[in-house]
């Protein structure tokens, strides 16, 4: 099983993967785990800057969103994005703080 763990990391070599957040230190953990697997990142801190590095960079394999960012939040940063039909099927992964029920 330990193997097969470890292998997938193969996937993973040379893929590109955003992170979206406004909080440097979640940019800067997220950013270590996925460029020690071989990753490139690009960074966005707004919903706006996100949208343009997704429209101007066709190799990003994967965007990790955070939801709660001021001005533009995480949901109003995907529905933009999936506006472009060329972007319908680009894996976007939702991170969010929000973990009860009253948060």
């Amino acid at each position: 099983m330990l193997e097969k763990l470890n292998s997938s990391d193969e996937d993973l070599i040379g893929k590109t993967a955003l992170l979206v957040d406004d909080d440097a230190r979640n940019i800067f953990a997220l950013s270590s785990v996925l460029e020690r697997r071989g990753m490139k990142v690009l960074t966005a801190t707004t919903g706006h800057e996100a949208i343009s590095l997704v429209e101007s960079n066709p190799k990003i394999a994967v965007v990790l969103m955070d939801i709660m960012m001021p001005q533009m939040d995480g949901y109003q940063t995907i529905g933009a994005i999936r506006q472009n039909p060329a972007f319908a099927r680009l894996p976007i992964i939702a991170l969010t703080a929000k973990a009860m029920k009253g948060d």
